[in-house]
């Protein structure tokens, strides 16, 4: 039956390489890259630099053994993947995923709509909470058009998102302002990790990017390894960008961004596509997921992914509340649900002794890095 449901993904479900890496790099490049050039400053750079190395690794092992989950079940989401091989049929255990996962969820995708409406409170002056309406109302139409128009939507801002990326780097370089600070300590460090951890995450794309690519094993690893690459390259550079172009860096880094008035309006432009292509993949993931639990219609499902995210930003909080729920929840979802599933896979394809602990000894060291992600969510 699973075999038969992988084979179903017909051409016109099907996305190119390049929609599925976009897929991944869109989810992880959002709101979250505007707080680490604060972040940074206040662990000192030459240990921001090095956390930063430290957590692409951990997040690029994640991520593929997570591609590698799912190309093993041929799961077409999360919920049937778990369903499967780690609730077996407790509907308790999927009741607190889904509370988890709707947590995170909207969490994230609310955190998008108030910097959204900051942005275009920037831009153009509107009131802000006007502004988060716009934002949501742009950013989830390709939603309602399904998988293939969100890869498309996606190939075309990510180009623009590296393109301005580098173009702000060399602005950066060539008229810096601010010197960085060197010192720091271990509570900076672990916030800094943790925050550079989540914007990495890409984790609710990979089962569209999968199915999109029909569970090909080596175009789908390679969708994920350049993906989330590409959300370390443009993470880096643009928190260097941000840094060096800034006369002092805010919780919000594009405040400070720039002399001239034209700088301020590219950054607050850039944000805007980022966070819009990470919108997409969340909420799309999120309405899967509903439809997968709740077998709705899969309009009413697209409603309900994209809704509550618009009113939840109207509560009384800022973007990076919201994000640190967002990135204590999703360790919480790796530790206790995403790599037991993989273990569980493993087991059920019957693999070597051998590979099994290998691959045990892998996810315990994922494991003891997403701890690492909850604690410094806490700062």
């Amino acid at each position: 039956m699973v075999m038969d449901e992988a084979n179903s993904v017909n051409k016109s479900k099907s996305i190119s390489l390049f929609s599925a890496t976009s897929l991944i790099a869109g989810t992880g490049i959002g709101v979250g890259v505007m707080a680490l050039p604060y972040l940074v400053d206040k662990a000192g750079f030459l240990v921001g630099s090095l956390i930063f190395v430290g957590a692409f690794i951990i997040s690029l092992l994640l991520h593929l053994v997570i591609a590698d989950t799912f190309i093993r079940s041929k799961e077409h989401d999360i919920i049937s993947l778990l369903d499967r091989y780690v609730f077996k049929g407790k509907k308790v255990f999927k009741i607190i995923f889904l509370i988890l996962l709707c947590l995170t969820l909207l969490s994230t995708m609310a955190s998008y709509v108030i910097s959204g409406g900051e942005i275009l409170e920037n831009l153009f002056g509107l009131n802000p909470l006007i502004g988060r309406l716009i934002f949501w109302v742009i950013s989830v139409l390709p939603v309602y058009f399904g998988l293939k128009s969100i890869g498309i939507a996606e190939d075309i801002l990510l180009i623009g998102i590296i393109g301005l990326s580098i173009f702000f780097l060399v602005l950066g370089i060539i008229n810096p302002n601010l010197n960085i600070t060197s010192d720091g300590d271990i509570k900076n460090a672990l916030s800094l990790f943790s925050m550079v951890f989540f914007s990495l995450v890409a984790i609710f794309a990979i089962p569209e990017a999968a199915r999109g690519l029909g569970y090909d094993r080596k175009k789908t690893l390679l969708s994920v390894a350049l993906g989330n690459s590409t959300i370390f390259l443009v993470t880096l550079v643009l928190s260097i960008a941000l840094i060096l172009g800034s006369d002092s860096v805010s919780k919000f880094a594009p405040d400070g961004f720039g002399d001239e008035t034209w700088e301020k309006i590219l950054i607050n432009v850039f944000i805007l596509i980022a966070m819009m292509s990470s919108f997409y993949v969340l909420s799309f993931s999120f309405a899967s997921n509903v439809k997968e639990s709740l077998n709705l219609n899969k309009y009413l499902c697209y409603v309900i992914g994209t809704v509550p995210s618009l009113l939840l930003s109207y509560i009384p909080a800022d973007f990076s509340s919201f994000i640190k729920v967002s990135s204590g929840i999703i360790s919480i979802i790796m530790i206790i649900f995403m790599i037991p599933s993989h273990i569980a896979v493993m087991k059920k394809d019957n693999f070597e002794k051998k590979k099994v602990s290998f691959y045990v000894i892998l996810d315990c060291f994922l494991i003891l890095g997403t701890i690492i992600m909850a604690v410094g969510s806490m700062f």
